[in-house]
């Protein structure tokens, strides 16, 4: 997710000595890459909801020996930071699992200094990387009808809908980009080892189900990565889009 990480940095015009604002930083991306970018004189302050993502993002900074971002279990929501304090907040995967994302935007759009700028990825329409495991659970179980405005990965897979959410936050000068993530595995097996233990929405749809159901969906998930989406070379890889939006605050 490199790519991703530099888009969005670049987006939201990071510079060295900047404060940035990363929200839903899970594991501490994109804020670990900023704070290479802000360097000893900036700060990067990075929230989520979730403790046990935010230990593994503080064991990655000690790790790689970054001591300029400080973690925060934070709601965007609730935001408890000053008005017009940063100088760019950055969000990936993060606004299309908020409850009301354009008030999230909102909230972070107040905290952006005149001139900064926010930037966000989500997921865009053609993600193999998630759908196949949805169609494998979909063969062994019955799935409850999707809610298009919950919240979910493909809640702003469009770039009209993340547009209307960034302006609906207050946000000017709007952009919305598309790319193409490439995702690789050694093997459908390694992939399916990820989805188990990385997908929440994996884990939700199977919750219910026994074991064995779940041990014949990985299988099955591990054998349609490999006949749907082998490379050359005997791993597996997903084309996945991403969108990126990015806009600024004027005043």
């Amino acid at each position: 997710m490199h790519v991703v990480n530099e888009r969005l940095v670049s987006s939201a015009r990071v510079d060295a000595g900047a404060t940035v604002l990363d929200v839903a930083t899970g594991i501490g991306e994109p804020a670990l890459t900023a704070a290479r970018i802000v360097g000893p004189d900036g700060r990067v302050i990075a929230i989520d909801l979730s403790p046990g993502m935010l230990e593994m993002a503080i064991a990655r900074a000690n790790e790689a020996g970054i001591d300029n971002v400080e973690f925060r279990v934070l709601d965007v929501e609730c935001l408890d930071l000053p008005e017009s304090s940063v100088d760019a907040a950055m969000s990936r995967f993060g606004i299309m699992l908020m409850r009301d994302p354009g008030a999230c935007v909102l909230a972070i759009r107040e905290r952006l200094r005149p001139g900064a700028r926010f930037a966000a990825a989500v997921w865009g329409a053609s993600v193999p990387l998630l759908r196949l495991p949805k169609t494998v659970i979909g063969d062994e179980i019955e799935l409850p009808p999707a809610e298009p405005d919950a919240p979910g990965p493909f809640r702003l897979n469009q770039p009209d809908k993340l547009s209307a959410v960034m302006r609906g936050g207050g946000l000017d000068d709007v952009v919305v980009e598309r790319m193409t993530v490439t995702i690789r595995f050694a093997s459908g097996e390694e992939y399916a080892e990820f989805v188990r233990d990385m997908s929440s929405t994996t884990r939700r749809l199977l919750a219910g189900a026994s074991d064995a159901v779940r041990a014949r969906v990985l299988s099955r998930l591990a054998e349609a990565a490999e006949r749907e989406h082998g490379g050359g070379g005997g791993g597996v890889e997903f084309d996945n889009e991403v969108l990126v939006a990015s806009g600024g605050r004027r005043g």
